[in-house]
């Protein structure tokens, strides 16, 4: 977020206001789980990724999978999350390869909290439409041009 102040003088009188600049990020709705994820290039070198947000409705994880045709492939790492938004979420990945899409999906925390229990009670949570709360991003490697 940039600030920028603006100084006006009308009439004598000094009026002091901002004006905020954001990102092209979508706000999520607090309240209303989701995750987002954004196109990125290579990982760090101990593999971590980053999630842009997630908002979850008590504590939870965010779970990073390969993408298998669309679909969540081999667990490839996860990050607790709690209740209400986060962001900048970093994740390390075991196996990160670069050049291929990832899928992260929001799950609970429903066994003991503060351990990742999955399989088990720590469940994908799903979306309005029955279906699991998740996003995909492209990991890019370091040589050549993202273009999505």
């Amino acid at each position: 977020m940039v600030q920028a102040h603006h100084l006006l003088r009308a009439a004598g009188v000094s009026i002091v206001f901002s004006l905020f600049v954001f990102s092209c990020r979508t706000l999520p709705v607090v309240g209303v789980p989701s995750v987002s994820a954004y196109n990125q290039y290579a990982p760090t070198p101990d593999g971590t990724v980053m999630i842009a947000n997630a908002v979850s409705v008590g504590p939870g994880w965010v779970v990073v999978f390969a993408d298998e045709n669309g679909s969540p492939g081999k667990m490839l790492g996860y990050a607790p999350v709690r209740d209400g938004l986060n962001l900048d979420i970093p994740v390390r990945l075991r196996y990160p390869e670069a050049d291929r899409w990832y899928i992260v999906q929001l799950h609970k925390d429903a066994g003991v909290i503060g351990k990742f229990e999955c399989p088990g009670p720590d469940e994908p949570v799903l979306g309005a439409n029955g279906k699991p709360v998740r996003d995909r991003f492209y990991l890019k490697g370091l040589s050549g041009e993202m273009s999505m």
